[in-house]
This record gives structure tokens, sequence and C-alpha cells, in this order.
């Protein structure tokens, strides 16, 4: 149960989600072997070889399932199957680097235009846009 305490979900419900199974697989344990039982009686070897196979099967899969969500519930840890975190914290801050780099280098160039044309100030249009957000504020 502990590798359930860490989910998303509200405490209660992993609660209620593993007892669901765990009764699930005790319930079909016990229909299983008075399957398996009734097929003894009536001397079906085939039956009585199937249902208990059966009854391993689907508790390996409920209780494997049960599991696997709980290793996809947190994608941020330090498990094999989890996103790779310092990875995705470093392509982020190169794209953002990329972003600042790129935006810097726009403005330059909007400067030496202006610079050029001996513009120095915005124009009309932006110089009304930053007074209205001013008086706004």
């Amino acid at each position: 149960a502990d590798a359930y305490i860490d989910t998303q979900l509200p405490f209660p419900y992993v609660h209620m989600i593993c007892l669901l199974v765990n009764v699930t697989c005790f319930m079909d344990a016990t229909v299983m072997g008075f399957n398996a039982a009734i097929a003894m009686k009536h001397s079906s070897v085939a039956e009585m070889v199937a249902y208990p196979f059966h009854m391993l099967v689907m508790i390996t899969l409920y209780q494997g399932l049960l599991r696997i969500c709980a290793f996809l519930a947190d994608t941020m840890g330090d498990d094999i199957i989890d996103y790779p975190i310092i990875h995705l914290q470093q392509q982020l801050q190169m794209d953002c680097l990329a972003i600042a780099q790129s935006t810097g280098a726009f403005w330059k160039i909007v400067m030496e235009s202006r610079n050029k044309d001996n513009q120095t100030s915005l124009p009309d249009d932006c110089e009304s846009k930053s007074l209205s957000s001013a008086e706004s504020m």
C-alpha cells in the first residue's frame, strides 16, 4: 500500500480502489475454487486445471494493473519509466535562452533601423498604447 500513497488521487480513493481490487481477487478465487470442486466431483480434469489457472491469471493481471497505475501516477519521479525531469528542465532552459537571445537580436535590428532613419522615439500608435496601459493601472 506504500506505493499508492504518493498518487494524485485523494487518500481514501486510493484505499477504496485497493480494497475493490483485493475483494474482487478474493471473490474470484472463491468462485473458481467452488467451480474447481464441482469439476472435481464430475471428474472433469480439463475444468479442474482451467479454473485455478484462470484464477491465477486474473489475480496477477489485477494486481499488476494496480501496480502499473501506482507507477504511472507520479511521472516525474525516479523510476525507470518516468520522464527524465532533469533533461526536460535543461531543454526548457535552452529554449528560454534562445527566445531571449532572438528577442534581443530582434530589438537590436529594430533600433538600428530606427537610428538609420533618425527615429529615436516609438511610433505614435505605440506611444498611445503605452500611455493608455499606464493610465489604466
